[in-house]
């Protein structure tokens, strides 16, 4: 779960004023002035065909500032309280420097430590327990669109232990995730068909397979500036 959990953290670190790179908006693909993203993922089973809403798993919301940036990231229990906290601290280049990572309790548990390529991609992100011991490391690769494609999570000791693929449509969305384990096994791979978009062409509803079955629903909620 730990894994799971950090895996959809990851868009939360593009960050950049600069016009001509990256902010937080871009890591989530997301148009338009965004204010508030709030996602609600569910468990989901196919009936006569269609795919239908079951448990609430996950439900994360996403706040940003006037220029796209991260203000604060939060978790919610399947009841609605409140999990994880994270906050983030940037450079004068408005990139995110720093993440960190809250319980309920308001304690810190995790810390990030960022660094990026000269387009505003993160490249590498250091993992710190609330005791500043080495966790591990991500390190990312982008194709030429600048979507992120290939994710690596190397233990404290330089270890592989962890790797995920993504492919994206054109509007760069996600539509294929796979991982695999420290030694090239594949351990689950699934497909992202995308149902309903906003008028900012943001989608609302995702539908993730596996095997060809449905077995999760995704629904957002934005709000934006006005």
């Amino acid at each position: 779960m730990k894994k799971l959990i950090l895996l959809l953290f990851i868009p939360l670190v593009f960050a950049c004023s600069s016009d001509d790179k990256k902010n937080n908006l871009d890591g989530f693909n997301l148009n338009g002035k965004v204010k508030s993203l709030k996602e609600t993922r569910y468990s989901a089973v196919e009936k006569f065909g269609e795919p239908v809403k079951r448990n609430i798993e996950l439900q994360m919301e996403y706040l940003f500032d006037n220029n796209g940036n991260s203000i604060e990231t939060n978790q919610y229990s399947i009841e609605g309280e409140l999990l994880k906290k994270t906050k983030f601290e940037f450079d004068n280049d408005g990139l995110i420097t720093i993440s960190n990572e809250y319980n309920e309790l308001g304690d810190l548990e995790r810390q990030y430590e960022h660094k990026y390529d000269d387009k505003g991609n993160r490249i590498v992100a250091s993992e710190y327990s609330e005791s500043r011991e080495l966790v591990g490391k991500w390190k990312f690769e982008y194709d030429d669109d600048g979507n992120m494609i290939e994710q690596n999570f190397y233990n404290k000791d330089g270890e592989l232990e962890y790797n995920w693929k993504n492919k994206y449509d054109k509007l760069g969305n996600s539509v294929y995730e796979s991982r695999y384990d420290e030694n090239g096994e594949l351990e689950y791979e699934t497909e992202y068909e995308y149902k309903e978009f906003d008028e900012e062409k943001n989608w609302l509803t995702k539908i993730g397979y596996k095997d060809g079955k449905a077995t999760e629903i995704v629904e957002r909620e934005i709000e934006y500036y006005n």
